[in-house]
């Protein structure tokens, strides 16, 4: 008999693909090097028109996605997102984070809402809930 530890099952889960869509590539490069260690598949945009063509070609299970970004901004690219595909999960990720932020991101789609800086951990946590 195989036990399967809370450890275990997680990692079942995370044969997923992850989009990142942001703009400060050294915080986008360590997101995707964690999860790629934690078995995920991570590929980076770094503004919302790159991250959307690479959604179009790729698709993703989760996109986690920064508000402000040169050019098309995080909640126009949501919107497209919610348009293209409404069961893509995605997370917002910003540095201006507060409750209103945290329910406006709620209402229009997302899964998830955390502030930077980013705990890597709980990055995760929220990833796997959107999953489930």
């Amino acid at each position: 008999m195989v036990e399967i530890t809370a450890e275990a099952e997680g990692r079942q889960l995370m044969a997923r693909d992850v989009l990142i869509i942001d703009d400060e590539a050294s915080l986008a490069r360590n997101i995707k090097a964690y999860l790629e260690e934690d078995g995920f598949r991570a590929l980076v945009a770094v503004d919302g028109e790159a991250g959307l063509e690479l959604f179009e070609r790729l698709g993703a299970d989760v996109v986690l996605l920064d508000l402000h970004l040169p050019g098309l901004d995080g909640w126009s690219v949501l919107q497209r997102l919610r348009a293209h595909s409404p069961g893509t999960k995605v997370v917002i990720m910003t540095a201006h984070g507060d409750p209103q932020g945290a329910a406006q991101a709620h209402d229009r789609g997302a899964c998830g809402y955390v502030s930077k800086p980013v705990r890597l951990s709980e990055l995760t946590q929220v990833i796997r809930r959107c999953l489930r």
